[in-house]
């Protein structure tokens, strides 16, 4: 079972290589490691290109989601995941035990992460029952048959919040999934400005309001504004 990595990335030398290292360490080795550059200035690519089974390509996009389309588009492996630039595995055994889990038929897997910023460390708790309040399941650590999302793209038009709109797609499909109640990616936290949250939560409202019904969409606006006053 083949598995395809994909990180999406724009001047990261700095961190990609600590990356790149966390995908190369796995004990599972039917690894499709696929990195979309964005036309890095710096040196990204000389970093890159010191691993030839790295499958790459670097050209300007019109943006990350733009990009993480290319690496779908790419992709030939029977899970498909995708890992930010800056973030690593928590260890070499992560793609184990997800290819363990989708061979007892599971399609849909994910788990949790430890965020790390200047202040502090904490470990996110994924949480599928509450992803109509927001986006619950960690990105990077998440895993899914390409099965799954034949014909599913992210939404270029959105600037934040498309990862959440993909997943909410997704989960219209049949899915059978497993929860790794573990870490398994160490995400940096920095790097989010407060206009960029605020964008976040304009179009998080937006990606609900499509997929759900206006009752739950309502409720949902509701305690989110009840919760935020509160703080």
């Amino acid at each position: 079972m083949k598995v395809t990595i994909i990180t999406v990335c724009y001047n990261s030398e700095k961190t990609i290589n600590r990356t790149i290292k966390s995908v190369l360490a796995q004990t599972y080795k039917d690894i499709e490691y696929l990195i979309i550059d964005g036309g890095s200035k710096d040196k990204t690519l000389d970093i890159i290109r010191q691993h030839p089974e790295i499958k790459y390509i670097s050209e300007k996009d019109k943006g990350i989601y733009n990009a993480m389309n290319k690496g779908l588009h790419l992709a030939s492996g029977d899970i498909v995941a995708f890992l930010n630039s800056d973030d690593y595995y928590q260890d070499n055994k992560v793609i184990d035990k997800v290819v363990s889990s989708f061979n007892n038929s599971h399609n849909f897997v994910f788990g949790d992460i430890k965020v790390i910023d200047d202040e502090r460390s904490y470990l996110r708790k994924a949480n599928l029952e509450k992803i109509k309040f927001g986006m619950t399941i960690n990105h990077p650590a998440l895993f899914i048959s390409s099965n799954l999302i034949e014909n599913i793209t992210f939404d270029e038009s959105l600037k934040i919040a498309a990862d959440y709109d993909f997943v909410l797609t997704v989960l219209n499909k049949k899915i059978n999934y497993k929860y790794l109640n573990e870490c398994l990616v160490v995400m940096d936290g920095m790097g989010v400005s407060n206009l960029q949250k605020d964008l976040g939560e304009i179009e998080e409202k937006a990606v609900r309001k499509k997929h759900t019904n206006l009752i739950l969409y309502y409720f949902v606006t509701f305690y989110k504004f009840i919760s935020k006053a509160l703080k």
